[in-house]
């Protein structure tokens, strides 16, 4: 198995300074709130060693540059490594193809 990219190389990366990662819409409701919540959790707490792997919900998963989107109730990507650093950066609150 390969191991997970750790770094990116900043020339690959896009623009994202007209990307918009949140638009301050609420969630559904609190129920479905819970439950993509219990579904991640769940996964996290079997989670292996073996397979690294990321789990979120509700976040923006940008395929290509200048299309709108896709925001999935629950987004699971095996094989990968969360973002290192500051959570805050643009490039760090979604999820980018």
């Amino acid at each position: 198995m390969s191991e997970p990219a750790t770094e990116w190389d900043e020339e690959l990366l896009p623009d994202l300074t007209d990307v918009v990662t949140e638009d301050d819409e609420p969630a559904d409701n609190l129920f479905s709130e819970r439950q993509n919540r219990l579904l991640v959790d769940s996964l996290y707490a079997s989670a292996s060693e073996l397979r690294p792997f990321v789990a979120m919900t509700n976040v923006g998963l940008f395929y290509a540059t200048g299309q709108t989107p896709y925001v999935p109730d629950v987004l699971l990507s095996l094989g990968v490594l969360p973002p290192e650093g500051d959570i805050w950066e643009k490039k760090n609150r979604s999820y980018f193809l």
